[in-house]
């Protein structure tokens, strides 16, 4: 059975899994929540986001490239949820400091791995967006030694103990010394916090849409199917 290449994944990850077990018509469910507003691809270029147009291409494109297969969850592939994800990617990138060449290279590790060893998949690129922002989002906004504190605080027993063990400071480089030390442990921090509600990564990628100048579509609220982490 082939394994997949999750860049920088080790066994600290599974570690961290352990320890918690305008176009188109908006609907409305029997509550009265509104759903997505349905609108038809070819309905796009009539959306602009930030100043720019989108087309029918775009979409497509990205959808294929980035949203072709899930994560740890099932991704919401509508027109509108694919617009939500591309909008989010740039503004991602934007605030946590996460380049196109960064994604890039991490793609290509993944396929680097996969000529060394062929029992192992490609990651798919929807993986490598999670990963990556999610990592980076823990690096900017969890890695503070208060925060850290609060998130352990959390947990209890050896969850507690392996949590600030896979986080713990080291001196890895001399100009640096207080990060903890792999990649990885950006994960679990996020994965952690977010789990425990110490952080809100729904709410904070929300915020960043609500940010986009988006016309010719009303976008409704973000779900947890449709964010990139």
């Amino acid at each position: 059975m082939k394994k997949t290449v999750l860049i920088g994944a080790s066994l600290v990850l599974a570690t961290s899994i352990s320890i918690l077990g305008a176009c188109g018509k908006e609907t409305t469910n029997a509550s009265g929540e509104n759903r997505s507003q349905q609108i038809a691809l070819s309905q796009v270029s009539n959306i602009t986001v930030n100043g720019v147009q989108l087309s029918e291409k775009d979409v497509t494109k990205y959808k294929k490239e980035y949203m072709s297969e899930d994560t740890y969850k099932k991704l919401n592939r509508d027109t509108q949820s694919v617009i939500k994800n591309m909008i989010l990617k740039e503004a991602l990138m934007k605030d946590l400091g996460v380049s196109q060449e960064d994604l890039d290279k991490e793609y290509e590790k993944s396929v680097e791995s996969v000529k060394k060893d062929p029992q192992l998949v490609v990651s798919s690129k929807s993986m490598i967006l999670h990963k990556s922002f999610s990592k980076a989002y823990a690096k900017k906004y969890l890695s503070d030694e208060a925060t850290i504190k609060k998130v352990a605080d959390t947990l209890k027993g050896e969850n507690k103990k392996n949590f600030i063990t896979n986080t713990a400071a080291v001196g890895y480089a001399k100009d640096d010394p207080g990060m903890f030390n792999l990649l990885e442990n950006f994960y679990i921090l996020y994965y952690v916090a977010n789990k425990q509600k110490v952080t809100d990564v729904l709410k904070y990628q929300q915020d960043l849409l609500d940010k986009a100048d988006v016309k010719g579509i009303k976008l409704s609220k973000l779900k947890a199917d449709e964010t990139i982490f």
